[in-house]
């Protein structure tokens, strides 16, 4: 499994696209249930949850907020996919 966001940066009122992959060895694995989180620097925490696509990924779209507050955010993601190559993943530098 693994967890990306489109760019390392972004500025308020921005979406940030969220891109979870999940793989069975080395192909899509369709159909699984992921769940995760975001945290932002004053530690509060957005939660998301979807199921992945025929090619094995799951997209979740987070806005930061007109006065979004500035530093590291970290998302957080899990699936208990049997079969996983990871069954979580972490992506910093939102």
């Amino acid at each position: 499994m693994s967890v990306s966001t489109g760019k390392s940066s972004y500025s308020s009122n921005q979406t940030v696209t969220i891109t979870v992959m999940v793989l069975s060895g080395s192909s899509a694995d369709a159909g699984v249930s992921v769940s995760g989180s975001i945290t932002s620097p004053k530690g509060n925490v957005t939660t998301f949850a979807g199921t992945t696509g025929s090619n094995g990924t799951a997209t979740f779209g987070y806005t930061l907020r007109k006065k979004a507050t500035t530093g590291r955010y970290q998302v957080q993601a899990s699936t208990t996919a049997t079969g996983a190559s990871n069954t979580t993943g972490v992506a910093d530098g939102l």
